[in-house]
C-alpha cells in the first residue's frame, strides 16, 4: 500500500481505510476459528450423532471412526455380513458419499470425547480405528483405552513403529495398514518363481507367525517417542532375538519348499 500510494496509484486516505480493513481481518479471523471450533463445530455433530444414533439396533454396536479407503471398506464387510456401524469422519464430502446406502455417520473428530460419547461409545461393543493419521489414532487409542478399557478397539498402524506406540498405549488389536497386502505379493513372487500356490501359502504362513511372535518379544523394550532405530536397547533386543530365530525360520522355509508335492 505504501507502494501504491508514493507513486499515486491510490490515495492516503483509501489507503488508511485499506489498512483498518487488514488490521480488522486479521484480528477477527482466530476469533472466528475458535468460535466455530468451540461452538458451531461440536453443536453441529452432536445434532447430527443425535439423529442417527436413534435408529441404530441395540445389538452388535460398532463405531468405526475414519471413511477413508481402509474405513469404508471395514464399514462395507460388515454391512454385507448383517452388522450395523457408525462412522465418524470430518470429511463433510466422504460422509455425504455414504448416505445413499444406508450408513449411519457422525461428522468431527473422533478424538474428541462428546462426539464418542454421542455416538454411543458407552454401549459400543467394537471399535475400528481407520483414521488416516497416525498422532490421531495413537491419541485416541489411548484415550479409549483408559475411559473404556472393556471396549475391544481394532486399531490402523502406519508402520512397526506406530505398533508400538499403540501396544504401550493399551491396544491389543493393531492392523498395519501395508502388511497384508505385503504378505499377499510375497506369496505371488513364490508363485512366480515356480513355487505351488499350496506351498507358498504355507512359506508366507510361517513368516507370518514368526514376525507377530517377534514384535511381541521386543514389544517392551520400545519407547514412545522415540525412533526404533534410535533406541539401542530395541535395537539389542531385536538384533538378539533375529539372530536366534531368522536361521529357524529360513529351515522352515526350505523344509517346505522342498517337500514333495501330494
Amino acid at each position: 500500500m505504501s507502494f501504491t500510494v508514493s507513486n499515486a496509484v491510490i490515495s492516503q486516505d483509501v489507503a488508511d481505510t485499506l489498512l483498518l480493513v487488514v488490521a480488522l481481518s486479521m484480528l477477527l479471523t482466530p476469533a472466528l476459528f475458535i468460535i466455530y471450533d468451540r461452538i458451531i463445530a461440536p453443536r453441529y455433530a452432536t445434532d447430527h450423532a443425535a439423529e442417527s444414533f436413534d435408529e441404530l439396533p441395540d445389538d452388535n454396536k460398532i463405531i468405526i471412526a475414519g471413511s477413508g479407503r481402509m474405513g469404508s471398506t471395514i464399514d462395507n464387510v460388515l454391512r454385507l455380513a448383517g452388522f450395523h456401524s457408525t462412522v465418524i469422519d470430518f470429511s463433510i464430502k466422504r460422509l455425504r458419499a455414504l448416505q445413499p446406502f444406508g450408513v449411519k455417520n457422525y461428522f468431527g473428530d473422533a478424538t474428541r470425547p462428546d462426539l464418542l460419547e454421542a455416538a454411543g461409545i458407552d454401549e459400543a461393543s467394537l471399535l475400528i480405528i481407520a483414521i488416516d493419521n497416525p498422532e490421531q489414532v495413537t491419541k485416541l487409542v489411548k484415550y479409549v483405552c483408559s475411559n473404556y478399557p472393556d471396549l475391544h478397539v481394532i486399531a490402523r498402524a502406519f508402520d512397526n513403529n506406530h505398533v508400538y506406540d499403540l501396544w504401550a498405549s493399551g491396544c491389543r488389536d493393531i492392523i498395519r495398514e501395508n502388511y497384508d497386502s505385503s504378505l499377499r505379493m510375497g506369496r505371488s513372487a513364490f508363485e512366480a518363481l515356480g513355487i505351488s500356490h499350496n506351498k507358498a501359502e504355507q512359506m508366507i504362513d510361517v513368516f507370518n507367525q514368526h514376525d507377530k511372535v517377534s514384535m511381541v518379544e521386543v514389544a517392551d523394550a520400545h519407547q514412545i517417542g522415540v525412533p526404533f532405530h534410535e533406541n539401542k536397547v530395541f535395537i539389542d533386543r531385536l538384533s538378539k532375538y533375529l539372530e536366534e530365530k531368522n536361521p529357524q525360520l529360513k529351515d522352515a522355509m526350505k523344509r517346505i519348499k522342498d517337500q514333495a508335492e501330494d
